[in-house]
């Protein structure tokens, strides 16, 4: 299997070749299709097998293909500063040369930056 068998958007593929990402982990190939489907995934797997990547490429894919509005369009919740950090930096990598425009927003930090970010509009937070 290969990311070409997903059907993904041609920018979405340049940007995971970008990554170099070259064949799909057990957990992207279990969960990317059925989540491109629409329908609803629970994977676990270890650290370092791609997780982030499973669940972004879907969304990503299905954000690019719906009209943008001014608000976000997707949420994604995690439990840590960092790991917010390092989905909002996969997610840019990944969404690069598309329009889509990913924001972080967590505690402990100035509010101000976060807010004019989703005030410039988000699809992703």
């Amino acid at each position: 299997m290969s990311f070409n068998s997903f059907n993904l958007d041609p920018r979405l593929l340049k940007n995971v070749q970008a990554m170099d990402f070259e064949v799909p982990t057990p957990i992207q190939s279990a969960t990317i299709p059925p989540a491109l489907e629409g329908r609803d995934i629970l994977g676990s797997a270890e650290t370092g097998t791609g997780k982030t990547a499973a669940f972004l490429l879907p969304l990503l894919q299905k954000l690019i293909g719906t009209p943008r509005t001014r608000e976000p369009r997707a949420l994604v919740v995690v439990p840590t500063r960092e790991l917010a950090l390092q989905v909002a930096e996969q997610a840019e990598q990944l969404s690069r040369n598309t329009s889509l425009r990913v924001a972080t927003v967590y505690g402990g930090v100035g509010y101000g930056p976060q807010e004019q970010a989703l005030r410039k509009g988000v699809d992703v937070v």
